[in-house]
């Protein structure tokens, strides 16, 4: 939940980001809503920041980004929505030796979506998982 000590502004939130899931076709938003709310924080400069699912600070709106993030990983959640990330079959692989090589794509991905990274990574034949 969005660490917050005030018990108003968290019902608040609650109630905003349900009414948001809602609106995007959440298949039960009140449940669909403790894994949204587990993955926001509020900084200290009062900031509403999103983590990836590695904990790490996710750039770009917080609560699209975890939603959006949501569908892509758990589209089911979600039905007969398609997220508009969502990367075509056909898409290009930066891990990949050749023309699609890109290494800061690949640094942009690791820090944005490590899972995909660590799949495209493998599907190039590299092992990036991280050391634990």
């Amino acid at each position: 939940m969005l660490n917050t000590a005030n018990p108003a502004l968290a019902s608040l939130a609650k109630r905003l980001i349900i009414a948001e899931l809602r609106s995007q076709g959440a298949t039960d938003p009140e449940t669909v809503e403790a894994l949204v709310s587990s993955r926001l924080r509020i900084t200290a400069e009062g900031e509403v920041v999103a983590l990836n699912r590695g904990g790490s600070v996710m750039p770009g709106e917080a609560l699209q980004g975890v939603i959006a993030d949501l569908k892509r990983h758990n589209p089911s959640l979600f039905p007969g929505s398609k997220p508009a990330d969502t990367a075509p079959a056909s898409a290009k692989n930066p891990f990949a030796a050749g023309a699609d090589h890109n290494l800061t794509a690949q640094m942009v991905m690791w820090r944005t979506d490590p899972e995909r990274a660590e799949y495209l990574a493998a599907e190039a034949g590299l092992n990036i998982k991280p050391i634990r």
